[in-house]
C-alpha cells in the first residue's frame, strides 16, 4: 500500500470518527445517556462493523493512530481547555478539599483497587497497582451534568472541577511510573519510595515549567494587538509547548505543565487578551476539547476486546467493587 493511500485512509478514518461523534452526541442528548458511555458504545459498534467489511474498506472506517499521537496531540488539548476556564480565586478557596481528593483520593483509590486485585486475582502487585492508578482518575462529565440538573451549589461544582484536573495529572504520572516499575519485574519497597519521589518531582517540575511558559506567552499575547488569529495561535502553541518542554526537555509531567499553563493564562493571562477576542478564543477551545475528547473515547471503544473482557471478568468485577469501596 503506497503512502498516499495510507494518508487518504487516515483522513477518511478521522472523518468517520468525527461524524460518528456528532451523531452519537445528538442521540445521547436525546436519550439522556452520558456522553462518555455513548462514545465508547459507538466505538465498540464501529469496531464490530470494521471487522465484517472487506479488508480494503476497514482502513477507511478505522484510522490507525499510534499511542504517541494520543499523548502528544490529544492530551494537551484535553488538559488545556478546562484549565483555561478554572477560576483561580475559587480554586484557592477550596484548595484543601481539592488536594485532599486529587492527591489523597487518587492514591487511596489506586492502593485499594491495586491491593484488592493483587489479593483476589492472579495479577502481580506491580500491575495490580498500575490498574488501580489508571482507574483512579474521575471522569466528571456525567457527574457535572447531574449536578447542573440538581442545582448543586457552586462550591461543590468548583471543588469537583479542580479535583478532576489535578487528580487526572496525579493519576497519569502515577500510572506511568508504575508501568515503568512493572516492566522491570518484581516490586520492592525501595521501588515504591523511588516511585513516590519520581511522581513528586514530575508534578512539581511540570508545574514550574507550565508557569514559566505561561508568563512568556502572556507577554507575547500583550503584543498581539487583539488579532484573533494571532492570539488563538499563541494559546494553541502554549498548550503544546508547555507539554513538550516538560516531557521531552526536562523529563517532568507534561500534563501538569499544560494544566498550570492553562490556569495561569486563564487568570493572569486574561488581562493580556483583548475582550473582543475572548469569546472567539473560548469557542475555539470548546470545540477543540470536545472533538479531541470524543475521538479519544471512540478510540477507547475501538480497542475494547469483548472476548478478553469475558475472560477476565473476575479481575474486572474485583476492580469495580474495590473502586466503589475506595
Amino acid at each position: 500500500m503506497d503512502s498516499s493511500t495510507v494518508i487518504v485512509q487516515q483522513i477518511a478514518g478521522i472523518t468517520t470518527l468525527l461524524t460518528l461523534a456528532a451523531v452519537a452526541l445528538a442521540v445521547a442528548r436525546r436519550l439522556h445517556v452520558p456522553f462518555a458511555l455513548a462514545m465508547i458504545i459507538s466505538g465498540v459498534a464501529l469496531g464490530a462493523v470494521a471487522q465484517i467489511v472487506p479488508d480494503g474498506a476497514s482502513g477507511y472506517l478505522v484510522p490507525t493512530i499510534p499511542p504517541g499521537i494520543i499523548l502528544f496531540l490529544f492530551l494537551p488539548a484535553l488538559t488545556f481547555e478546562p484549565a483555561l476556564q478554572i477560576d483561580l480565586r475559587q480554586l484557592r478557596q477550596h484548595i484543601v478539599p481539592v488536594l485532599t481528593m486529587a492527591v489523597g483520593g487518587v492514591i487511596t483509590t489506586a492502593g485499594v483497587v491495586g491491593l484488592a486485585v493483587w489479593w483476589l486475582t492472579p495479577l502481580d502487585l506491580a500491575w495490580s497497582l498500575t490498574l488501580g492508578a489508571i482507574v483512579s482518575a474521575v471522569d466528571p462529565v456525567a457527574v457535572m451534568a447531574l449536578f447542573g440538573r440538581l442545582g448543586v451549589r457552586a462550591r461543590i461544582i468548583g471543588i469537583m472541577e479542580g479535583e478532576t484536573l489535578i487528580g487526572s495529572a496525579v493519576a497519569i504520572v502515577t500510572s506511568r511510573v508504575l508501568v515503568a516499575i512493572a516492566l522491570t519485574g518484581a516490586m520492592t519497597s525501595n521501588d515504591m519510595w523511588q516511585g513516590a519521589g519520581t511522581v513528586a518531582i514530575a508534578l512539581f517540575g511540570g508545574a514550574v515549567i507550565g508557569w514559566v511558559t505561561a508568563l512568556i506567552w502572556g507577554w507575547l499575547l500583550s503584543k498581539s494587538e487583539g488579532d484573533p488569529f494571532v492570539e488563538t495561535a499563541l494559546t494553541t502553541v502554549l498548550a503544546y509547548a508547555s507539554y513538550l518542554a516538560a516531557e521531552l526537555m526536562f523529563g517532568t509531567s507534561g500534563v501538569t505543565a499544560t494544566l498550570v499553563a492553562g490556569v495561569t493564562l486563564g487568570t493572569w493571562g486574561r488581562t493580556k487578551i483583548y475582550v473582543a477576542v475572548e469569546s472567539y478564543l473560548d469557542k475555539f477551545w470548546d470545540f477543540a476539547a470536545a472533538a479531541t475528547g470524543a475521538t479519544v473515547l471512540l478510540l477507547i471503544g475501538l480497542t475494547v476486546d469483548l472476548t478478553a473482557a469475558v475472560t477476565y471478568w473476575d479481575v474486572i468485577l474485583v476492580a469495580i467493587i474495590a473502586m466503589i469501596a475506595a
